[in-house]
């Protein structure tokens, strides 16, 4: 699956852990089309079997758009703008990295337009407050029996039509394509 997150949801801290990725997109904008090969490495690692939390770029969504390849937003609420970028400015306060700071001016100026944008996405999961925990935001409201399963039907191996054979199964007999999210 392919989380897109906004900056300061928590990618970072939660990427390298279990099964999720944080796909860090300022090791990627010094090429042309960037966003191209940034998103290829995240269609892959999803099918894979990977939870990637990319970068929400405009360019990243359309690319990914494009390729069919499904992906959920996770974003602040706009009420939240004047506490989202305190969390930014403190973020950079203890940092001190130029990506942070990059990240702070952005939403100083384009906060509610970036939110607008995020929120018109078709699968958006909401921020409502600050007080959350980004792992219990990802689970889906089924319980999961198996989150790296391999499906055969009359013994043969099954493949979702974006081609990824790996799947989460949920106790409904519900399975979730790691590779498109249908």
């Amino acid at each position: 699956m392919i989380y897109v997150g906004y900056q300061g949801i928590g990618k970072s801290s939660l990427g390298g852990t279990d099964k999720y990725i944080d796909l860090e997109s300022s090791n990627f904008k010094h090429e042309d089309n960037w966003y191209k090969t940034y998103s290829n490495i995240a269609i892959s690692l999803s099918k894979q079997g990977y939870d990637v939390f990319i970068s929400s770029h405009k360019e990243v969504r359309e690319e990914l758009k494009k390729r069919k390849h499904f992906f959920k937003v996770i974003c602040p609420s706009l009420k939240l703008k004047e506490e989202w970028i305190k969390r930014l400015q403190k973020r950079y306060d203890e940092t001190q990295l130029e990506k942070d700071y990059r990240a702070l001016e952005n939403a100083k100026s384009m906060y509610e337009e970036n939110i607008k944008d995020l929120l018109k996405e078709d699968d958006v999961i909401e921020i409502e407050n600050m007080n959350y925990n980004l792992e219990n935001l990802l689970k889906i409201r089924h319980s999961i029996i198996s989150n790296c399963s391999m499906v055969s039907i009359s013994g043969k191996n099954f493949r979702c039509d974006c081609g990824a054979n790996v799947f989460t199964h949920y106790d409904d007999d519900i399975f979730e394509c790691h590779g498109c999210g249908k």
